[in-house]
């Protein structure tokens, strides 16, 4: 396989609207942070145990909804990657939008009743049912979103996260003073949270909302090519979520609501860096798609560096994190035991997120993608069904996780070898034997001690890594100072 030489739209563009874009993406994230923080230090505190299980249950079946669209929104934002908003064809586009709303309003409506009649436990109906309602709203806030990345005008999508993260945090304060018991206020202002996400991208987005229709053959028809495009993705993205959420499902199936709860809160306190990962990607995405070969393979060198020092150093943050939120929440101990073990997801899943996952969609290798997440997410099952019933231990559904990742992280660098031929495989032997360093020391010896040896590990790995250190400082200064690289070599 060789990189396409006709790759991306060589248009002149401005490191400075890049990094405006990143600020804004950063702003978004820094909020969404700050909320995740006070969720999972406050909520638990607010509920019970179990409670705060059903709370994490409505969380996990919100991660899922997102694929109802049937790629839809994912072949939007892959055809259309690369292209300017005034060039879209909005009055198609609207009615795609009215289409699919009218779509995940039905498919709801059969999620709902089929949860009223089939579901016994009374709480997980609801927490099913709220997910539903959830649905319609976010895939219509991801449809305008995503229409939005892909022209570059990934600004609003940041401040619609804002509007989101602001409105639910402002309840949540609220509700620490009256101490309600129940997950479902949590949940329903959640879902009101992304409702007043969709009144701003609507807005953002009226030449698209409030466009004159078309003829329904052929809104169908486009439904139908980006259907067909996004799908391969669709698939992709849910075999990814699959990784980690078939951990999920066999400790709740195994274990019951309360565990389920405390290995849930665990990962959550993984997602906090994720969630930047994820917003920087959306900001990369249109850039790159804009970009020469030259600069493709430039900026993957200069990322594949950039990650490999800084995602290691988040596993410093390990003893501090245990010994507060230890003193904060004792009940959730446990939790921070998982977490020795599913913390090097920050470092396999976020380059896999922010390198590999980009990349691989800024070539159109969906499908490729695809396969390498079936893959992993074949071994998560094998290795998660066997922790559980065959061995009877929460942990090593824990450790098949993180193998789950760390394969695909390898299997999808493997790939990108052959695509780009940029070696790897020195660096990333590095970073395992760094994760596999951390969760021995985390596990086996005392924590200040444990902290202090994996202090020198990373020191030694920055000594023998210290050309790329230098490679990207020299790169971020050019890049902040907004100076032009050579032609095709800067972001557009």
């Amino acid at each position: 396989m060789a990189l396409d030489k006709g790759q991306g739209r060589k248009e002149p563009g401005k490191p400075v609207q890049f990094m405006k874009n990143l600020a804004f993406a950063f702003a978004a994230q820094g909020i969404s942070l700050l909320l995740s923080v006070f969720m999972s230090l406050v909520v638990p505190k607010i509920l019970g145990v179990a409670a705060y299980g059903y709370w994490q249950l409505f969380l996990f079946y919100t991660s899922y909804v997102g694929f109802c669209h049937l790629g839809l929104n994912d072949g939007i934002y892959l055809r259309n990657g690369g292209r300017r908003f005034g060039e879209l064809d909005a009055p198609l586009l609207g009615t795609q939008l009215r289409l699919s709303a009218a779509g995940q309003f039905v498919l709801g409506a059969a999620i709902s009743l089929a949860a009223w009649f089939f579901v016994e436990d009374s709480q997980r109906r609801l927490a099913l049912v709220l997910a539903a309602a959830y649905m319609v709203v976010y895939n219509a806030v991801g449809f305008l979103g995503y229409a939005f990345q892909s022209t570059n005008h990934t600004r609003w999508c940041s401040v619609s996260v804002m509007a989101d993260k602001v409105f639910f945090l402002a309840c949540v304060l609220l509700l620490a003073f009256f101490r309600p018991s129940h997950f479902a206020i949590f949940a329903l202002l959640y879902v009101c949270g992304k409702l007043v996400a969709l009144v701003y991208c609507c807005l953002r987005g009226r030449k698209i909302v409030f466009a004159p229709g078309v003829r329904l053959r052929t809104a169908l028809e486009e439904m139908k090519a980006n259907i067909a495009a996004g799908l391969p993705l669709m698939f992709a993205n849910i075999a990814s979520t699959l990784i980690l959420g078939l951990g999920r499902f066999t400790v709740d199936r195994r274990w019951g609501i309360e565990a389920f709860g405390k290995f849930s809160f665990s990962l959550s306190l993984t997602n906090f860096f994720l969630l930047f990962i994820s917003q920087v990607s959306m900001v990369l995405f249109p850039a790159l798609r804009r970009a020469g070969p030259d600069s493709l393979k430039k900026y993957y060198r200069m990322l594949r560096s950039g990650l490999g020092i800084l995602l290691p150093a988040v596993l410093l943050a390990y003893i501090p994190m245990k010994y507060l939120l230890g003193l904060w929440l004792p009940q959730y101990r446990e939790s921070l035991r998982y977490l020795a073990l599913l913390l090097p997801l920050c470092t396999f899943d976020g380059k896999t997120q922010l390198l590999c996952t980009t990349y691989l969609k800024v070539l159109r290798k969906e499908r490729l993608l695809l396969r390498i997440n079936l893959l992993a997410c074949g071994v998560s099952a094998v290795l998660s069904v066997m922790g559980a019933f065959l061995w009877n231990n929460i942990y090593a559904v824990v450790l098949s996780m993180v193998a789950a990742v760390a394969f695909r992280s390898f299997l999808a660098e493997y790939f990108l070898y052959w695509i780009m031929k940029i070696p790897f495989l020195k660096n990333i032997l590095a970073e395992f034997f760094l994760a596999a360093a951390f969760m021995a020391l985390s596990w086996f010896l005392d924590s200040w001690l444990a902290l202090a040896g994996y202090l020198i590990l990373y020191l030694v790995y920055l000594l023998l890594f210290r050309r790329q250190a230098g490679e990207l400082a020299a790169f971020a200064k050019q890049l902040l100072k907004g100076k032009k690289a050579p032609a095709q070599n800067h972001l557009q």
